[in-house]
């Protein structure tokens, strides 16, 4: 019934409506919305911001890195000298914030 339902709002946007100017860059978006059952472009664009967001975040959370970098770093932070002020007031805002 979902479909059924998804198709008849689509036809009622885009055939029913006095005629729109096919230059509009929202044609797509609309017509996606339509066939995804959205109530509006704005429920779609939220839906793609969140959807983004999201992706961006995970990207963002963690790196992957060659075995041998890795051994560099563990080398280099074992031989690194005690932290100065900047580094340890920069460290609290990550405990303070919504960093992890």
């Amino acid at each position: 019934m979902r479909f059924r339902s998804t198709l008849d709002r689509f036809f009622e946007r885009k055939w029913l409506r006095p005629q729109q100017k096919s230059t509009s860059r929202f044609n797509g978006c609309d017509t996606a919305s339509a066939l995804l059952g959205l109530k509006s472009l704005t429920e779609y664009v939220v839906r793609l911001m969140n959807g983004d967001s999201t992706q961006v975040i995970v990207e963002h959370e963690s790196i992957t890195v060659e075995a041998n970098v890795f051994n560099q770093f563990m080398i280099a932070c074992h031989e690194a000298k005690a932290p100065n002020k900047a580094l340890l007031e920069a460290a609290s805002l990550t405990t303070n914030g919504h960093f992890k």
